[in-house]
């Protein structure tokens, strides 16, 4: 809010003649787009109801987001109340909340994210032989308002795109290669604005002090917390362990299907959720799991994944490896849908949920304002 009210995201353009560093666009970096939001919402109210009222709006399209990426599966299209569920869990889970209450109101807003995979999917399904009169274009078009609301997304779509990467992408008419190649275009020139940002005469802080800062907040494997939330707060265990029951029940088929006889009419089932679809996105949640839990999987073991990607150009100032477990998370989700569960199993999930929301420190009060200074 105190940068807002400072103009972090139009000073460097109204106000050419005071030094970017003060303008404090180098901290906050180019993704500045979701302050144009406020400012819209700041034209009416106050800037801290803005802030409120833009939290709660983030909360409704994350929900709404949530359900567009699900209804892109055709053998859920029958699980309506269920998908509102699932969407609710995921869009306004626990994470959300904490960053409202403690971090900054871009980190709330994860419907950039599920509207990219949203159209993702559907022109991956295109690609399948699927009817799908959706352009490519809106895939870049995606990308670019995810990439500048919150550059955090401009790194974990690709990761989401890496599902959806088969042998069909290379087909000269895929929609999904033109929105996919789209998308390389924007995430250079996005990428490129915020090197620059990044430049030796713009550092405020080394790497070894962002290592220590991306340590922080992670996916702890040893005491399964998530950011500092612990477990069952933020990661609903029943959903978990849901989505761990389907993911063995469908291996245990997979390998009684490659056991049946060329001629049994069961092994010319064709599933609604293709093994190779399977694969590719359980090993891209393995990917993205490793990923969260930042530069060690223990204290005396460095993580691979997490070096490897350090070497990625300006991935060196990446400080919230936490986010990455949204991914796996997501997909666990997703894939409790596969199944019927009993009613009761889901008023258990729903149960824990809200007690988890409402037992966190991490769920905010928004109707005290706290006044402030920005010191620069």
């Amino acid at each position: 809010m105190l940068f807002f009210e400072h103009g972090v995201h139009h000073l460097w353009f109204t106000a050419p003649e005071i030094p970017l560093h003060e303008t404090g666009l180098t901290l906050i970096g180019i993704h500045v787009g979701h302050l144009w939001i406020t400012e819209l919402l700041h034209l009416f109210v106050p800037t801290f109801v803005a802030f409120n009222l833009q939290m709660m709006l983030h909360l409704g399209f994350n929900v709404l987001s949530v359900l567009f990426w699900l209804d892109g599966w055709e053998s859920i299209k029958e699980k309506e109340w269920q998908k509102w569920v699932i969407a609710i869990v995921i869009g306004a889970q626990l994470h959300v909340f904490r960053d409202i209450h403690w971090y900054t109101i871009e980190k709330s807003a994860l419907f950039p994210l599920f509207l990219f995979w949203g159209v993702l999917l559907r022109l991956y399904k295109s690609d399948g032989g699927t009817q799908n009169t959706l352009h490519w274009a809106w895939l870049p078009l995606c990308y670019g308002f995810a990439g500048l609301y919150n550059f955090y997304w401009a790194i974990l779509l690709p990761f989401v795109s890496l599902a959806y990467t088969d042998v069909q992408l290379f087909n000269t008419k895929s929609k999904r290669l033109k929105g996919l190649m789209g998308c390389m275009v924007i995430g250079l020139l996005i990428g490129w604005a915020q090197l620059t940002l990044q430049s030796t005469e713009q550092y405020f802080a080394n790497g070894s002090e962002f290592q220590q800062r991306a340590s922080l907040d992670i996916f702890d494997v040893s005491t399964l917390d998530w950011n500092r939330m612990g477990f069952w707060k933020p990661l609903n265990p029943i959903l978990v362990g849901m989505g761990l029951w389907v993911v063995i029940k469908k291996f245990r088929e997979f390998k009684a299907d490659i056991k049946t006889d060329k001629n049994d009419p069961r092994s010319q089932q064709i599933s609604h959720f293709p093994i190779s679809e399977w694969t590719l996105m359980l090993s891209m949640g393995a990917i993205t799991t490793l990923l969260s839990m930042g530069p060690n999987i223990t204290a005396t073991i460095a993580n691979p994944i997490y070096i490897g990607f350090q070497w990625l150009p300006g991935m060196w100032r990446f400080a919230k490896p936490e986010i990455f477990l949204l991914i796996p998370y997501a997909i666990c989700a997703r894939i409790v849908l596969e199944k019927e569960w009993n009613k009761w199993l889901w008023i258990a999930l729903s149960i824990v949920y809200l007690v988890g929301l409402y037992l966190s420190t991490a769920f905010p009060y928004t109707t005290q304002f706290i006044s402030g200074t920005l010191r620069y």
